[in-house]
């Protein structure tokens, strides 16, 4: 699916542009213009960013798109920089986008262009600046400052050709760092997760990946593992690639767990799954499979709280819990409950937080002595607020419900 291109990003950032180009950018308009291999150019006049690390290329008919893809290239190496945390020095020379003269075309084309002193150059060819797929040009902008840090960063001796990342891996870290889509893409990989519907983890960290991978979520959210992983293995992996290593799960499981092992790395990516949605990744939204998970939530497991009840492992409702005899280990059992439901719709939208304190509530009345009856009312809100709330996310819907305005004019005598 093709994303939104730089027609609409010069309109939406164009104001912006125009209060920021003295310090995003030096215009050279008489600047010599490099030419990659076995390739006639016309004239094309350049900016460079104020770091020297992107140079955007036009011609006079297309010099309007050079401050949005400047500004979109720049951007997307700072995230870049920020996630993958590899340090980069000052370039030989800056990433060079040459912007053609094509209508219709979605393309972005990566080649390696050669100085006369012998220097390598990344240049990026947008042949329809208007209509470039985005997602393809933040791939080619990832391949290019991975190869850009390996040239700065060359083995001390290798007897063997440098290796180049699995594609899904360039492309998986580009969809990562655009933000857009990374919470439907976690909700929708671990989804599938938690049904086993997932191929086994090395199939997935294959060179050549599984079908599984042509959907861009799962490269994205196996890429945000690596990122998030303790040991920080991005630079390592690409060291060890560098030094003329081949991509294979056993390297991903070398490099994370520092064995061979991938027994432990299939139980290092399944606990990094259990953990996902009691994650809070954007403050006041709650996603789809975040509402499924707080179903689960609301179950009171005997095993847990030392309760000497039947099969402790089963959860049990709150509807029945409310037939048990309360004693003094029921009692603290039900209030961390509610404690617990709170931490998990904590930081989440305004509508699941307000069902949370509504469930949590009649956890707490009735550990407290509270009238059967009256507990059973609350549930009976708190209950429907759930259905609500699970009718929306089956549409696909992502809550960002404001706390302040849940549930306006809702009648609540009943806790008061």
């Amino acid at each position: 699916m093709k994303t939104a291109t730089f027609g609409a990003y010069f309109a939406m950032t164009g104001t912006v542009l125009l209060c920021a180009a003295a310090c995003l950018a030096s215009v050279a308009d008489d600047a010599p213009v490099p030419r990659p291999p076995a390739q006639v150019l016309p004239p094309r006049t350049s900016i460079t960013s104020g770091d020297d690390t992107i140079e955007v290329f036009a011609d006079s008919d297309h010099r309007g798109f050079r401050w949005p893809v400047m500004t979109f290239a720049s951007q997307f190496r700072k995230e870049f920089l920020r996630v993958t945390r590899l340090e980069f020095g000052r370039p030989e020379h800056p990433i060079s986008i040459g912007l053609g003269r094509s209508t219709n075309d979605w393309r972005a084309i990566s080649s390696l262009a050669s100085d006369f002193a012998g220097g390598v150059r990344e240049w990026i060819e947008i042949p329809d600046p208007d209509h470039v797929d985005l997602d393809l040009l933040r791939t080619l902008l990832a391949q290019a400052l991975v190869r850009e840090w390996e040239r700065a960063h060359p083995p001390a001796s290798s007897r063997m050709p440098p290796q180049n990342p699995p594609a899904w891996l360039l492309a998986g870290l580009a969809r990562q760092i655009s933000v857009a889509h990374r919470l439907e893409d976690l909700d929708m990989v671990h989804a599938q997760w938690l049904h086993c519907r997932l191929p086994p983890l090395v199939e997935l960290l294959s060179a050549q990946p599984p079908v599984a991978l042509q959907h861009p979520a799962l490269p994205a959210v196996l890429v945000t593992w690596l990122l998030e992983h303790p040991s920080e293995p991005f630079g390592a992996l690409l060291r060890r690639l560098a030094d003329g290593t081949p991509w294979s799960p056993v390297l991903v499981a070398e490099v994370l767990q520092e064995q061979r092992n991938i027994t432990a790395l299939d139980e290092d990516w399944d606990a990094w799954q259990s953990t996902v949605l009691h994650q809070v990744r954007q403050t006041g939204v709650t996603t789809p499979g975040t509402v499924v998970a707080f179903r689960s939530q609301l179950l009171l497991y005997p095993g847990d709280y030392d309760l000497p009840f039947n099969e402790p492992w089963r959860g049990r409702s709150f509807a029945e819990c409310l037939t048990w005899v309360m004693t003094p280990t029921l009692q603290q059992a039900l209030i961390n409950k509610a404690g617990e439901i709170r931490i998990f719709a904590a930081g989440r939208d305004g509508a699941l937080q307000q069902t949370a304190a509504d469930y949590a509530a009649v956890f707490e009345m009735f550990a407290n002595g509270g009238m059967p009856a009256r507990a059973r009312a609350l549930l009976a809100q708190a209950e429907e607020a759930r259905r609500q709330l699970e009718t929306r996310v089956a549409k696909g819907e992502m809550l960002h419900d404001p706390v302040a305005e849940v549930h306006a004019g809702a009648d609540r005598s009943i806790v008061k």
